[in-house]
């Protein structure tokens, strides 16, 4: 999918591109230290390192697109050798090789938990409090924390008191969390930041050990993804063809339910209503009708999960037998009194796949420039943003920080980049805008859609097209050639007589 480029969207580019230099820069000092490098060598040591570190990427990144286009022109001129069958071999073989990826890193995800659970117990205060007989689990806490520890107490009356058991809890969190962000990423973004996200989640070590810990985070993770996900499935309904308000009443319900309930458990779900938005309002020339459509049906949305966001507050106040006002200012007291945080975005621990990830963002921003008036990278900008803000304020709930989902942003954000360099996943939008050049008239971008508004029609409805102003050509009539004076027979005479006696040619 893509968004129009405005000087909007030009700002976030240089901003984004400002914070993953910085950013890694950062890192790749961290590194420099570790081998011994500092002081006043460090600029200078940084400065050949980052030469060299990014003369070989974009090496390896060009060699790799170069040989991604010449595959793709070769399949290009087999499919139309082979005709329909060739194309379905070519989806069917991607599918598969996607596949394949996929069960693999879940598998060595998982090979890699099971190896490290024997060593994986120890002391947490979420085990303690959870623990059947533990007595009442407090309710003055955010609303993750409190689900959080609810489904453990739950596990503990199921399977005993036993630390395996949250254990086992919390890879289950993380597994259906990574396949939450890949279908959600999948949707929206495409193959690279869906694979490059799973392979993060399941194969670094960070993750594995995160996994291993009670945390809420592992919870949430998996929660903010539904939410991805739920935004790109919302997306592509209306891409599809948008219904009228009422008969999409039951899709904004859910809509806001999901949306509603995610920012009820943390603050970061405010970032989603950003996604939501950005993803329908800077749409690359959708058409009218779709503008007036969502024009209804986003603050539709944001409505709907304002009200669900109330009767959360109305269910704590009831468990908790107290007012709304009180559960109000219970969820509001986590937003207050906290100092800013400058280092959020450092994940100690986690620095070598942070330095492989922000050298990959600034690589990845190249591809805002690989097509003319389309890109693909602002929602993603705008999420990653958001987030940005709220760890700096520190607001996300007690317990609670973005050492999970920032990763998974920024890779979000460099899959895409990456992505649109090397030119995979282009559609007939992109190559039109890459090309200059104009749909025939009377066709969309992509069979079968309207040209105006480049939305599928629904089986049974017609097109209303315009009628053609230009004048159509003059019909042909034919002509026979014929002489305009026809002489008589006695003029039809071309031989001079001459008499016998005559010898001039002699």
């Amino acid at each position: 999918m893509s968004w129009k480029k405005n000087i909007f969207s030009y700002i976030l580019w240089g901003i984004y591109l400002c914070a993953a230099g910085y950013s890694f820069w950062a890192y790749g000092c961290f590194f420099l230290e570790k081998m011994g490098i500092k002081g006043a060598k460090v600029p200078v040591g940084w400065g050949i390192f980052c030469a060299a570190a990014a003369g070989l990427l974009f090496a390896g990144l060009y060699v790799f697109s170069g040989w991604i286009r010449s595959k793709a022109a070769f399949l290009s001129e087999k499919k139309s050798r082979d005709g329909v069958s060739g194309a379905k071999k070519k989806e069917n073989f991607r599918q598969a090789a996607e596949g394949i990826l996929v069960v693999l890193f879940l598998a060595l995800g998982l090979l890699l938990r099971i190896s490290r659970l024997q060593s994986s117990e120890g002391v947490s205060a979420y085990y303690e409090m959870a623990k059947v007989g533990a007595g009442q689990i407090p309710s003055q806490v955010s609303g993750t924390v409190y689900l959080y520890l609810q489904l453990l107490r739950g596990t503990f009356m199921v399977f005993g008191n036993k630390w395996a058991a949250g254990v086992w809890l919390q890879v289950l969190f993380q597994l259906l969390g990574c396949l939450f962000l890949y279908f959600a990423l999948r949707k929206i973004g495409g193959i690279f930041p869906a694979v490059l996200s799973m392979a993060y989640l399941m194969l670094v070590p960070y993750n594995v050990g995160k996994s291993l810990d009670y945390s809420p985070d592992v919870l949430f993770l998996c929660i903010y993804a539904v939410g991805i996900l739920a935004v790109g499935g919302y997306l592509k309904k209306q891409l599809e063809g948008a219904e009228k308000v009422l008969r999409e009443f039951p899709l904004l319900i859910c809509m806001g339910i999901v949306l509603g309930g995610i920012l009820y458990l943390d603050i970061r779900g405010i970032s989603l209503f950003v996604l939501l938005l950005s993803v329908c309002t800077l749409r690359h020339e959708p058409g009218e009708r779709f503008w007036k459509s969502q024009a209804v049906k986003i603050p539709g949305i944001f409505l709907l999960s304002g009200m669900f966001f109330i009767g959360c507050l109305l269910w704590n106040a009831h468990i908790r037998g107290g007012s709304f006002t009180e559960a109000w200012n219970i969820w509001f007291s986590f937003l207050q009194g906290k100092a800013f945080c400058f280092d959020f975005w450092y994940m100690k621990g986690n620095e070598a796949a942070m330095f492989a990830i922000t050298g990959s963002m600034v690589l990845g921003a190249l591809g805002y420039w690989r097509f003319r008036e389309a890109e693909r990278m602002t929602p993603w900008f705008l999420l990653l943003f958001s987030c940005c803000i709220l760890e700096f304020f520190q607001l996300p709930g007690e317990g609670l920080d973005g050492s999970l989902i920032l990763p998974c942003l920024c890779i979000a954000s460099c899959g895409v980049g990456l992505q649109a360099c090397v030119g995979v996943g282009v559609g007939a939008e992109e190559k039109i805008s890459e090309a200059g050049e104009e749909p025939e008239a009377g066709k969309g971008p992509e069979t079968g859609k309207d040209p105006e508004t480049g939305i599928k029609p629904k089986i049974g409805e017609k097109l209303d097209f315009i009628e053609n102003p230009l004048p159509l050509p003059k019909k042909k009539v034919r002509k026979n050639m014929d002489y305009a004076f026809i002489p008589d027979e006695t003029q039809m005479k071309y031989d001079i007589e001459v008499d016998d006696q005559d010898d001039f040619d002699i």
